[in-house]
Parts: structure tokens; sequence; C-alpha cells
């Protein structure tokens, strides 16, 4: 079973991926492990509104939305 870093780390990484355009590696809660950029990041509407924002990631198949709650490991490429 994966490691699952706290939501200050989580966010940090993601962060750091948007300013410079740098690929990541996310994996969520239900298994899945998507990788690429980091587009954007919409708020969320309800408290607390920071561990509900959603990620957009860039991925070869297209836009992916993954709520920052459900992430379960970040990873810098």
């Amino acid at each position: 079973m994966a490691h699952r870093q706290d939501l200050q780390e989580i966010s940090t990484i993601l962060d750091q991926s948007l300013q410079n355009e740098a690929p990541v590696k996310i994996k969520t809660i239900d298994h899945r492990t998507l990788g690429d950029i980091v587009t954007g990041f919409e708020n969320g509407t309800v408290k607390p509104y920071f561990e509900r924002r959603t990620v957009f990631l860039n991925t070869q198949k297209g836009m992916k939305r993954i709520k920052q709650y459900a992430i379960q490991q970040v990873l810098a490429q």
C-alpha cells in the first residue's frame, strides 16, 4: 500500500509543477495513476475550500479533473 502524503505536501508539489510546467505522476485513492502537466486549479465551493479544490491535469488522453482530497500521492518526474 502506498504512503499517503499530507495535503500540504501534495499542494506544494502541485503548485511547483504548475509554476515550472514540470510533469508529475498522481496516484489517487481509487488506485488510478495519472501523469503529465498540471494546468490549473479551481477552488472548492464548500468548506474546507483548500482540500476541495479541483486539480486540472493535461494528459495524453485529454484534460482530467481530480479533487485534491482524492489524491493519495504526488511524485515529481
